[in-house]
């Protein structure tokens, strides 16, 4: 009816999900969330998990805080890990490093009878954490609760998927991005202070 063309968002060439990204003032964001609530129904929007993973570095520092290693060696061997980091990259990009790992390990006895990158490896990318996606919110035609497992947050959305992004797109769902962007909240506070001075 509105005559609105969508060939950005849905076209036989994009492989996956469409990426909606709406763009608003950031401290109007939560008002652009309640209309969207009250349009469609509170129980048919939600927020969209997040899940947090280990990964080398921080594997390495739970198990160290875990197994009672000195807080000051193991940010000694962690110091010049990025986030990305992983086990496999260190077994190939720096094995001098690993070495000192599993030395560092082996020197605090923890469960002599097991591997230490052994069982790192098998720590890493283990969920560690769940949070809320920063921007994503997801809409659907029918009540959210009977489609998908949820859990409360009350301190952003009351309502938010336990499924990320990536296992919302395996399963069909589509997300907004709703975006609360502060250069906007200058943009409109400019406008208000001219409109002002006109008058």
């Amino acid at each position: 009816d509105a005559d609105l063309s969508f060939n950005r968002f849905l076209n036989e060439e994009r492989i996956g999900m469409p990426d909606i990204d709406v763009d608003f003032p950031r401290n109007r964001r939560q008002e652009v969330i309640q209309l969207i609530r009250e349009t469609w129904g509170a129980g048919r929007v939600c927020g969209i998990g997040t899940m947090g993973r280990l990964q080398a570095k921080s594997c390495l520092q739970e198990y160290g805080r875990t197994a009672g290693i000195d807080l000051g060696t193991i940010n000694a061997l962690t110091s010049n890990m990025d986030s990305g980091m992983t086990f496999s990259l260190l077994k190939e990009g720096d094995p001098e490093q690993l070495e000192a790992i599993s030395s560092c390990i082996k020197k605090a006895r923890v469960q002599p009878q097991f591997d230490p990158l052994e069982t790192l490896a098998k720590m890493e990318s283990a969920f560690k954490s769940k949070g809320t996606h920063a921007s994503g919110v997801l809409i659907t035609g029918s009540p959210i609760d009977g489609r998908l497992p949820l859990f409360r947050n009350k301190r952003t959305d009351p309502l938010v998927t336990q499924f990320d992004m990536e296992a919302l797109e395996k399963v069909g769902a589509c997300k907004m991005d709703i975006l609360g962007l502060s250069h906007l909240d200058v943009i409109t506070d400019a406008i208000a202070s001219i409109k002002g001075l006109k008058r």
